[in-house]
């Protein structure tokens, strides 16, 4: 991945980080118990970038595949889905979720890292958001306007930023992030 700490307007100072799986998912954990104002701190890019920016110009391979679920779905469902299926992936609340308005962040590593052009990255991806958001039980409607596609869509950047999950308040709970090994 490739990790940037300086918040939302940190875009050209990113470190590229090896992480294996586990290490990842122990790093989110970890970094769920802090304390961050919306749009500061971390957040990463599932992807290698040539010089530490988040441009799509700048990424010579995307590493995974992050999902963003924003108001929808069943993470109970799609997570038992996944470990029936032995998937990798770790799987991060938001710190806004409720019950009543579920928010969530899934990455999934790839096996071979991709590294073709981004019309070729947005069919593959809108192919994974429909295929995860049915895993998943989000909503998906072609009969409304806009279309609802379930995960979100416009998150399809070659170098797409997700800020860790993390507490806004001292008192707020940790966010749920959940690490699966597997394939």
């Amino acid at each position: 991945v490739t990790l940037f700490e300086g918040g939302l307007f940190d875009t050209s100072n990113g470190l590229t980080v090896a992480f294996d799986w586990q290490e990842l998912g122990s790093f989110m954990t970890s970094y769920a118990r802090s304390v961050v104002p919306k749009g500061e701190g971390t957040y990463l890019v599932g992807a290698i970038s040539t010089n530490g920016r988040c441009r799509d110009q700048d990424i010579v391979q995307v590493t995974q595949l992050s999902l963003d679920a924003d108001g929808t779905g069943d993470w109970t469902r799609g997570l038992k889905t996944l470990d029936a299926a032995g998937l990798a992936y770790i799987a991060a609340r938001s710190s806004s979720h409720s019950m009543l308005k579920p928010k969530f962040h899934l990455h999934l590593p790839l096996l071979n890292y991709w590294s073709g052009d981004k019309a070729e990255w947005r069919q593959f991806y809108r192919y994974a958001v429909g295929v995860f958001s049915t895993i998943f039980g989000l909503n998906m409607s072609l009969d409304q306007t806009p279309y609802v596609y379930g995960f979100d869509r416009a998150t399809d950047r070659l170098g797409q930023p997700f800020f860790l999950s993390a507490r806004r308040t001292e008192d707020a709970e940790v966010p749920e992030v959940r690490t699966r090994a597997g394939g």
